[in-house]
């Protein structure tokens, strides 16, 4: 799910390497990708509405296991500890796009392109990331908790954390 889908040499994927060269990548993702594949009729073009989704629905399956993952950590027979830790990798744009769509859908437009240009419209850097929590508080009770920080030289460049109400997760996945 969080490999790359595109097919190269496509009109899409010739847009995405210019911005690359020119603009930025994430910022013709967040700002461009998705209205150049409906034009383009590309159906399977890697977008910021689909990478997203992709990322969406790890993070939602996750979310759905939690009270069963607690319950597991209340079993004293099973001997396990209360944290469950995950570590995920991708292709530069996939998880930036996911966090690019929660914080558009909590912050607002403004702040997503705070978040991008923070990249340097381009992306994480090797090894860098965020970090999602999901607690299971009590029956029928998860939380979601998302945060970044990006510094340089000691100013920070950007900061973000929050609680995330489930259905932002479910409107990303679904592609809104």
């Amino acid at each position: 799910r969080l490999d790359l889908r595109g097919e190269p040499g496509t009109a899409f994927e010739q847009k995405a390497d210019e911005a690359f060269d020119t603009t930025g990548y994430l910022k013709f993702l967040v700002e461009e990708s998705d209205d150049v594949a409906e034009q383009l009729g590309d159906e399977h073009a890697e977008t910021y509405s689909r990478m997203a989704a992709r990322v969406g629905e790890i993070v939602g399956k996750y979310i759905a296991m939690a009270p069963r993952w607690d319950a597991l950590v209340r079993d004293v027979s099973k001997q396990y500890t209360g944290t469950l830790k995950r570590f995920f990798s991708t292709s530069q744009g996939v998880a930036e796009s996911f966090l690019a769509k929660v914080i558009e859908k909590t912050e607002g437009i403004d702040a997503r392109n705070a978040f991008v240009e923070a990249l340097d419209n381009q992306g994480f850097e090797f090894a860098e990331g965020y970090n999602i929590q999901i607690q299971h508080k009590s029956d029928n009770i998860v939380v979601l908790q998302i945060s970044f920080h990006k510094e340089e030289g000691g100013q920070v460049l950007f900061d973000y954390k929050q609680i995330v109400p489930l259905n932002v997760v479910e409107d990303i996945t679904h592609g809104s």
